[in-house]
This record gives C-alpha cells, sequence and structure tokens, in this order.
C-alpha cells in the first residue's frame, strides 16, 4: 500500500506559513518527491514557475469560514497524477481505483479487457482517443478502497472549485 505521509490543503502557504484570507486565491501543486507525492499550496506572490518534479498545478480560492462542497483538482492533473502512479512498482490497487475514478469522470472510457502472461489488464482508453493505459485488475477490499479513497481526497481535492 501507499506509505507517504499526504495532506489536504492547510489554508496557508507552504513557502512563508501565511493563512490564506477567505476569498484569496492561491495555487496548489501536486508534487514528486523522494518520499512519494506531496500536494502543496502557495500564496500568488509565492508561487514560482514549476520544476519538473510537479505533476500539475491548478489555481484555487480560499473558501468563506463556513465549509461547503469540495471539488477534484482538474482533470489534466487527475490524468497526469494516474499516469505517474502507473509508471511505479507495486501501486495496482491505487491505479485500478484511479482508472476507476477518471472513468466515472468521463476522462477516460473502458474497453475490453485483456489478459496477458496470465494477468487480467483493465483497459482504459483517453475521450480524446490520443493514449490507452493497462492497468493490472487487482482490486482492493471495502477496507483499502476507502483508505485509497480517503489518500486521494488529500491529494486532490479543494474546498473551492479550480479556476480554468
Amino acid at each position: 500500500m501507499i506509505d507517504y505521509e499526504i495532506r489536504r490543503s492547510q489554508r496557508k502557504c507552504s513557502v512563508n506559513e501565511r493563512p490564506f484570507e477567505p476569498g484569496e486565491k492561491y495555487i496548489s501543486a501536486l508534487m514528486e518527491t523522494d518520499e512519494g507525492y506531496e500536494r502543496l499550496d502557495f500564496s500568488e506572490e509565492q508561487w514560482e514557475v514549476p520544476k519538473s518534479a510537479c505533476i500539475g498545478w491548478w489555481t484555487c480560492q480560499a473558501p468563506e469560514s463556513t465549509k461547503g462542497r469540495v471539488y477534484w483538482a482538474p482533470n489534466d492533473v487527475l490524468l497526469a497524477y494516474f499516469e505517474s502512479l502507473l509508471a511505479k512498482p507495486g501501486l495496482a490497487k491505487i491505479c485500478f481505483v484511479m482508472g476507476i475514478l477518471l472513468v466515472r469522470r468521463k476522462v477516460l472510457r473502458m474497453l475490453p479487457n485483456e489478459i496477458e502472461q496470465n494477468q487480467s489488464l483493465m483497459v482504459l482508453e483517453a475521450i480524446d482517443k490520443s493514449q490507452t493505459y493497462r492497468v493490472l485488475i487487482e482490486e482492493p477490499s471495502p477496507t483499502e478502497v476507502k483508505q485509497i479513497q480517503q489518500e486521494l481526497a488529500e491529494q486532490l481535492f479543494t474546498d473551492c472549485p479550480p479556476e480554468k
């Protein structure tokens, strides 16, 4: 299972620790580190062009004090995260859940499954047909699904809709 630390937006700048004011715009970035993936939030004045370790970023707005609905990161960030997970060994269960999520979000569509070297593979195609992905079908237990969903939420949810 995934063994690196993850966190939801802390509603403060990762550089100077200044809390975001309600309504303030900030940038969330998903970074790949030696320990795994880490979500960092930056105030607009602290934001710099991302390094190569950045999988994707999106602009958010700090919510008003009342908690509301949560939103996913933009689809291109979700897809880049999925692709980075596929490139790492031992993450079959999270790739399986992430693949299903991307199908539900209509980023990917399912094609007929395949068998390769006695392993069942879920075949997914980008909606624009630009890419096909093969994901080992290794269904997690209900407990593992909840844990994976929590990890994805920590990495990829925001309280306000990302700007386009």
